[in-house]
């Protein structure tokens, strides 16, 4: 039997906020220049953040199996992206038990707090920077497709 951690994912698009986690991911794993941009997206739209990096440095060391992130212009989202991005927005939404319960599948156990701990400290200024530009009827780094 296959676990299916988020069993809507192909039906349910993801949230401009998924959307922006998941941009920030391709960039970061595209090497050099695409951390350069999302350092300097972090230092303008978010503030300074070491969070995106501890995140994926946990994955990445303590993961069970390398996710599928897709090139950052890649037309749509791998199950991998879309299913950390959730996990994200968990954490960061207070839904802890659904968060910890899917991240038994991505890290070990020794980290699954670390895990949540970077989760929300990455989505908390993503979900702060939608609302600012929502309440601005701005549009842009959470509306453009990855």
């Amino acid at each position: 039997m296959k676990h299916s951690p988020f069993p809507d994912t192909p039906t349910r698009p993801l949230r401009p906020v998924e959307r922006a986690f998941v941009t920030m991911v391709r960039q970061w794993r595209a090497g050099a220049d695409g951390q350069q941009i999302v350092w300097n997206d972090l230092a303008v739209r978010l503030g300074p953040a070491r969070a995106l990096e501890t995140l994926l440095q946990l994955i990445d060391t303590h993961g069970w199996r390398a996710l599928d992130i897709l090139d950052p212009d890649a037309p749509a989202f791998s199950a991998d992206e879309a299913d950390l991005a959730r996990l994200v927005m968990m954490a960061t939404e207070q839904d802890r038990e659904s968060a910890l319960a899917e991240a038994c599948f991505v890290v070990r156990p020794a980290v699954l707090l670390q895990l949540l701990i970077a989760a929300e400290r990455v989505g908390l200024p993503l979900l702060c920077a939608d609302c600012r530009a929502r309440v601005a009827g701005q549009t842009g780094f959470f509306d453009r497709p990855p």
